[in-house]
């Protein structure tokens, strides 16, 4: 999962959960869970994804079906998310949501079961990863900032921003937002924060 998330063009922290209480979370807008059996209480204007085994968010009931392990094959995506990812087997024990009023379907095993749902800002994935466009899909949704054109890495903090292409480094565009801009408002400075990489593949 921490591959195909820092591939999404997005900045990214990583925190122990017991360090959640000691931080400001004014400055994110999208919160990922990755085997948090407990966690605290989100504000209701934060997206919040659940990853496989989290805690359950307020609103979905998530249930094991034992003995049974999930269906290796093709994870087909809708809507937004639209896409397939390819699940190799896992000797994990299965979970499955219930389907309840307000529950949004985004994601079905071969076998057409749910495996990705949501009930408002609210995200479940039974999957213990994404796939990096569909991880940016859902940033996008909460309001994220980008950095570059996917899929590429970007690391950085208050002082600095580092974007490093993956699939077409010859000619690659850095995005910045004007302050008081609107979100979706990404001008292109050229000589200065567009880059461009001469050199040829050997």
């Amino acid at each position: 999962f921490q591959r195909e998330a820092a591939l999404s063009g997005l900045k990214i922290d990583t925190y122990r959960i017991g360090d959640l209480p000691k931080l400001n979370l004014d400055q994110y807008k999208l919160i990922v869970l990755c085997d948090c059996p407990e966690s605290p209480d989100f504000p209701d204007d934060k997206t919040v994804l659940y990853m496989y085994l989290d805690t359950q968010p307020t609103g979905l009931t998530i249930k094991e079906i034992p003995g049974s392990l999930f269906p290796e094959g093709e994870i087909e995506f809708s809507g937004d998310f639209a896409g397939v990812f390819h699940l190799d087997r896992l000797p994990l024990p299965r979970i499955a949501p219930e389907i309840a009023d307000g529950v949004q379907i985004h994601a079905r095993f071969p076998d057409q079961t749910p495996a990705v749902v949501s009930k408002g800002k609210r995200f479940y994935s039974c999957l213990p990863c994404w796939g990096w466009k569909q991880f940016r899909t859902l940033a996008d949704k909460a309001g994220c900032r980008f950095y570059g054109q996917p899929p590429c890495v970007v690391y950085g903090d208050n002082r600095f921003t580092a974007v490093f292409s993956h699939d077409e480094p010859e000619k690659y565009d850095f995005l910045i937002k004007n302050k008081g801009e609107e979100q979706d408002s990404w001008p292109l400075f050229p000589g200065i924060c567009k880059l461009q990489n001469q050199s040829t593949r050997g």
